[in-house]
């Protein structure tokens, strides 16, 4: 506990109030070592939206390609296709699940039963792990960036 508030007051002096709308903790070998893992920049802003909404390492972020559109300025097919990307490339793997939800405020569904698309980016934890334990048995590979982040 001592660590998260110790943690949130760096990041609260480093950034001020801002931070109160939320953070994302990520290892630098994902962004050191972007060529390496053959991810686009549009691939990258993708896994980071999906891992903002992934909290906790049992649980799969449940986010919309409509909603990492949004935020990005892109169309949802673009999205789409990053994710299928990101799929193919091990990164994320998807799991639709049927949920019963009710809707306020639309138009009647014919069935009280959704579909709720959810992706396990735990995939990414043991691609970052594989890459770090490579990168240390190669110091001269350029990895003398890693290990530099603050927070």
């Amino acid at each position: 506990m001592e660590d998260d508030f110790k943690a949130k007051t760096t990041l609260h002096t480093k950034w001020g109030e801002c931070i109160n709308a939320g953070w994302l903790a990520l290892p630098g070998i994902l962004l050191v070592k972007q060529k390496d893992l053959n991810l686009s920049c549009t691939e990258i802003v993708i896994l980071e939206n999906m891992l903002f909404a992934w909290w906790t390492k049992e649980s799969r972020p449940y986010i919309r390609s409509a909603t990492i559109a949004k935020r990005m300025g892109i169309h949802q097919r673009s999205v789409q296709r990053g994710l299928n990307s990101l799929i193919k490339k091990g990164f994320v793997s998807r799991k639709v699940d049927s949920a019963h939800k009710t809707t306020k405020g639309a138009r009647p569904l014919t069935s009280n039963k959704e579909l709720w698309t959810s992706y396990d980016v735990r995939p990414t934890v043991g691609l970052l792990n594989s890459l770090w334990r490579q990168s240390k048995l190669m110091p001269s590979d350029g990895t003398e960036e890693l290990g530099q982040g603050v927070a």
